[in-house]
């Protein structure tokens, strides 16, 4: 008999298979979390996305407050601010991260600017004031601009 065939009713072969998946698949996550800490990607989601903070820029949807219908698809300045954990005596409190929208460029080349303006990555409309107290009803499709 030759002992170089692959019997797949063996149960060392299946702990063999079972050892190398495992130990593949905690390489990866040892590679992504490497690669995603010092040169991740700036897109939301995105399986390598960076753990830092970063600026890009996704379309948004603006709805002025009087006008519920119409809305402006426009170019948007979007903050990703890293998870933030902060340590006391007896206790640390983590926060996730957080998205905010900062800019947005209307097709008259004015631009809005916002402050602690957060989206929603749900597609829910929340609502900001921009610069001119203005209230804008704001909603992120997460459509990142190429």
């Amino acid at each position: 008999m030759n002992t170089n065939t692959i019997n797949i009713k063996d149960k060392k072969f299946w702990k063999k298979i079972l050892g190398i998946a495992v130990g593949a698949f905690i390489l990866f996550k040892i590679i992504q979390i490497i690669i995603s800490s010092f040169w991740g990607i700036n897109e939301i989601g995105h399986i390598l996305e960076s753990r830092k903070s970063y600026t890009t820029q996704y379309y948004v949807y603006l709805f002025e407050e009087r006008t519920e219908t119409s809305n402006n698809k426009l170019i948007g300045d979007v903050y990703v601010a890293e998870k933030n954990c902060e340590d006391y005596d007896d206790h640390t409190i983590c926060y996730p991260r957080s998205i905010l929208l900062e800019t947005a460029y209307l097709p008259n080349e004015e631009e809005l600017y916002f402050d602690e303006c957060e989206l929603n990555l749900d597609n829910n409309r929340n609502s900001c004031f921009d610069q001119n107290e203005n209230k804008w009803f704001i909603e992120f499709h997460n459509e990142k601009i190429k």
